[in-house]
């Protein structure tokens, strides 16, 4: 495996959002919690999305190693040295051969 190509600082968080007590629903106050860090290569795709709603849509696709901590990461923060951007993860395979393929969109 080629290691060298895991060149962009990952870090994974968790939405926690505490819930109220007596009401049993959400009580609005969303943080992220940093779960953990990691290099990992990110390939940028633009999307055009036609309909009611016509914008641009941004994803990356992110290769990383299996962590089983991934599992219950929601967001993720891509750091370049140009920018840094918190996506969204939507979509993520099993592992094959310890690397994972995560597709995460821009959360706007």
């Amino acid at each position: 495996m080629d290691y060298a190509r895991y060149n962009t600082l990952c870090t994974f968080f968790t939405l926690d959002e505490p819930m109220h007590i007596e009401l049993n629903l959400p009580s609005g106050e969303k943080t992220l919690k940093e779960v953990f860090k990691t290099l990992g290569r990110v390939r940028y795709l633009k999307v055009q999305e036609y309909g009611t709603n016509e914008r641009e849509k941004q994803q990356c696709t992110i290769n990383i190693l299996w962590n089983p901590k991934l599992r219950n990461c929601t967001h993720v923060e891509v750091k370049t040295i140009y920018e840094t951007v918190l996506y969204k993860i939507e979509l993520q395979q099993m592992p094959f051969d310890d690397e994972v393929e995560i597709l995460a969109y821009r959360n706007d």
